[in-house]
């Protein structure tokens, strides 16, 4: 809730101006005659008196929200796959918001595995609502993953293959990159992905059928 409690105050950020300048008008205009009587009693003491804004308000410290069950539980209580995937369910509510509420500029989503501790049904409709908050002009989205389903459902201009070595950390998008990404994450067969599906008895069965395509 900390991330929709700061883009609402970024919505907000003109009139949050405006009631910031008003306290600060208010205040000082209080403390400056306070001083200004201080000086008709005691000049020494209020020599060199002033009033002095200190701290902008933290206007996101004002708010807090928690979503809790029934008994008033706290999900931060609850397990990490259930706390997971409340949170990924965020961008599945921001796809469903209509465009008109959603103008909140510049920002950007960084999810983190968002395929952990999720069942697979549960991870494509995530990677789908991540996918379409994406095209919407206000936002951009980041997503690291070592899972090749996940990669291959976003688009192919939109893979990085991220690298390190001899701590200079490197990003490629060209098509070796995507085939050094596929093989090191590993691609795991998905039948419903296929047109044909054969089953043999052992490897050289496949390396058999491997060679016969070939030809």
């Amino acid at each position: 809730m900390n991330t929709a409690i700061q883009e609402s105050l970024s919505n907000a950020a003109q009139q949050l101006q405006v009631i910031q300048q008003q306290v600060i008008q208010e205040v000082t205009a209080v403390a400056e005659m306070t001083i200004s009587k201080l000086k008709e009693m005691d000049p020494e003491i209020a020599k060199g008196l002033e009033p002095q804004y200190q701290e902008s308000p933290k206007w996101n410290k004002l708010f807090k929200f928690v979503i809790a069950d029934e008994k008033g539980i706290p999900l931060n209580k609850r397990g990490s796959g259930v706390r997971r995937l409340v949170l990924l369910n965020f961008f599945r509510a921001k796809v469903s918001m209509t465009s008109d509420k959603l103008k909140t500029n510049g920002l950007i989503y960084a999810v983190e595995e968002p395929e952990t501790a999720q069942h697979p049904d549960n991870q494509r409709k995530i990677m789908q609502a991540l996918l379409e908050l994406g095209q919407r002009g206000n936002c951009q989205i980041i997503i690291t993953t070592h899972l090749a389903e996940t990669a291959k459902m976003a688009p192919k201009s939109g893979v990085r293959l991220i690298t390190r070595q001899d701590n200079v950390t490197k990003v490629s998008d060209n098509d070796t990159a995507l085939k050094i990404a596929a093989k090191e994450v590993g691609l795991i067969a998905n039948i419903t992905d296929t047109n044909i599906v054969l089953y043999v008895e052992g490897p050289s069965d496949v390396l058999f059928f491997n060679s016969y395509q070939k030809f």
